[in-house]
């Protein structure tokens, strides 16, 4: 960091930095006073009362910005999807695939990986060198992320799509946001089992809802697992089933067919449930991989909560800055309106471009090759940052975001909008 900048020098793995205009000299920090620092304090020391922040290894770095000034007057926590954002996983091309013998395509890929990985693990050094608290945010459970040798120990997990937060201890150990999970089952409500039986019905008369397309549930969510896990809570590890226990709030199904049939299925969905007293679920379409005969893979989820959801509670209750990146149509809604600012990365799929595109609400009121600022309904200023480059992998995306959006923690505030404008847009 640059002295008395406060502003994120970093340097990207594989690319010259950009040029996006001329910027404008930023101004000298405002040091906070005093007594803004010792509100600051005051507002985590609040926060470790719910025991499991307590001991929370979130609540530490949010106090060694205060103490060090890292954001003048501000805290700042990086919000992440995991997949094809804070990792990548190289998919070669089909010319790659036929071209290549076996043994050389395994090594190819090996080799991007490796290259990737190094791209993470800067970031992740990059975050914590300026006790950034880094919090994932993806559609796997709390379980999947703890398996995966290749993520860091993240500050917290927002798990399974929103519907629940792990919080991790400083003895290493993760325990259970209890007020999110009491928010989720009790103020909103999750009937799952009233929720599973008018998601059997849906798929039984799926043929006659959406001819020609497919609709199922996945693995977890199967009649039989589901069957398999009342029977017994170890199902698995006593042999009744090869699959996870189904997600306490959240129901998963694959869908295939054209776009057509997606928009009929989520509307006959919304109305199944709305019939069923279950209208406050909700319904998050993202995309999967193309399927057959030209048409797409949807992943579907049934939700009490979203990403964008979570993410807004976790910033009102840290008092911080808050910035999500993301790649995928579960992630959409959270670039576009959680926190204060979004980063679509270059890998991202494109309904990702389709949701920004349709975000009607929202008023432009400066855009560069990178960078939108978004007016809010109520008049708030928020950052975008859509990488202009096309498959740029997602930890590349989000360290070029990083490095480019200078003095990002200060551009949040509402009173500095002419700042953010000046320091982010090219000079004429």
């Amino acid at each position: 960091m640059s002295e008395g900048s406060g502003s994120l020098e970093i340097a990207e793995p594989t690319e010259s930095k950009p040029s996006i205009g001329k910027m404008a000299t930023p101004k000298e920090p405002q040091v906070p006073s005093e007594s803004e620092k010792n509100q600051s304090i005051d507002r985590v020391a609040r926060l470790r009362n719910q025991k499991e922040y307590a001991n929370a290894a979130l609540c530490d770095k949010l106090e060694r910005q205060i103490r060090e000034n890292t954001f003048p007057g501000l805290t700042v926590a990086n919000f992440t999807d995991i997949d094809g954002t804070y990792i990548y996983d190289y998919k070669p091309t089909p010319e790659e695939t036929t071209s290549l013998s076996p043994e050389e395509l395994q090594l190819l890929i090996q080799t991007r990986n490796q290259e990737y990985m190094l791209a993470t693990q800067q970031l992740t050094e990059l975050l914590n060198k300026y006790n950034v608290p880094i919090i994932a945010v993806s559609g796997r459970d709390f379980n999947m992320v703890q398996t995966d040798s290749r993520l860091p120990q993240f500050d917290l997990v927002v798990g399974s799509v929103g519907t629940e937060i792990y919080v991790l201890q400083k003895d290493g150990s993760y325990q259970l946001d209890s007020e999110y999970d009491k928010y989720i089952s009790q103020e909103i409500g999750f009937d799952r089992h009233k929720i599973y039986n008018l998601s059997k019905d849906i798929v039984a008369n799926a043929s006659s809802l959406v001819p020609n397309a497919e609709l199922k549930f996945q693995d977890r969510d199967s009649e039989a697992n589901v069957i398999a896990y009342q029977q017994d809570p170890q199902a698995k590890e006593h042999g009744l089933t090869t699959y996870p226990p189904p997600q306490k709030y959240k129901i998963s199904f694959n869908f295939e067919g054209i776009n057509a049939d997606k928009e009929r299925l989520e509307k006959t969905m919304q109305a199944k449930l709305k019939e069923g007293g279950c209208g406050q679920v909700k319904i998050v379409f993202s995309y999967g991989k193309e399927g057959r005969d030209g048409r797409t893979d949807w992943n579907i989820d049934l939700v009490p909560e979203t990403k964008k959801g979570a993410i807004n509670y976790l910033v009102n209750k840290f008092g911080c800055i808050g910035v999500f990146g993301g790649d995928t149509g579960n992630d959409s809604d959270a670039i576009i309106g959680a926190g204060h600012a979004g980063f679509a990365v270059g890998n991202r799929r494109p309904e990702v471009d389709t949701a920004i595109s349709e975000a009607s609400y929202l008023t432009t009121t400066k855009q560069t090759q990178n960078f939108r600022i978004f007016e809010n309904p109520d008049g708030t200023k928020r950052l975008l940052f859509v990488d202009s480059k096309p498959h740029r992998e997602g930890p590349l995306s989000q360290i070029r975001a990083l490095r480019t959006m200078k003095l990002f923690a200060k551009l949040m505030k509402p009173t500095t909008a002419n700042e953010v404008k000046s320091l982010i847009s090219p000079k004429s």
